[in-house]
């Protein structure tokens, strides 16, 4: 149980950093530097579909590839050549991913060191509505 709110703390830090480099040009940065033996790994095919028309459109014969951000690295296979690259919402969803199953994990840690376990609410709950908030201002 995270009763001091850091998991909810980090969302919304990711939530804000995100905001706050919407139209930034990443994307473009990314079609930049990539070369013809790198790979790009998309979390959509929609969000693969879109790089693909940007790195046509720069020239570039770039692989990409879309990989499912909670798909374990040992299955994702490897690049035969070039560098891997992570399109930025991919990251950020990995991330969210991860603080999600670190939160869990402490539960569990807790309620296994535990003989009794309180029904008290969290009080990381009360950072959930900024949260939210801040995902449907990102929207």
């Amino acid at each position: 149980m995270d009763e001091y709110g850091h998991s909810a703390a980090a969302k919304a830090g990711i939530l804000m950093f995100e905001m706050g480099c919407r139209q930034t040009g990443r994307t473009m940065r990314l079609i930049e530097r990539v070369t013809n033996d790198d790979q790009i790994v998309a979390p959509t095919s929609q969000v693969a579909e879109h790089l693909r028309r940007e790195l046509k459109r720069a020239g570039k014969a770039t692989q990409v590839l879309v990989i499912e951000p909670g798909t374990p690295m040992y299955r994702a296979g490897s690049a035969p050549r070039g560098r891997t690259w992570f399109e930025h919402t991919w990251t950020q969803a990995f991330f969210e991913i991860a603080l999600e199953s670190a939160k869990r994990d402490l539960e569990h840690f807790q309620r296994s060191m535990s003989k009794t376990w309180p029904e008290a609410p969290e009080l990381d709950a009360s950072a959930e509505p900024l949260v939210g908030a801040l995902r449907m201002w990102k929207d």
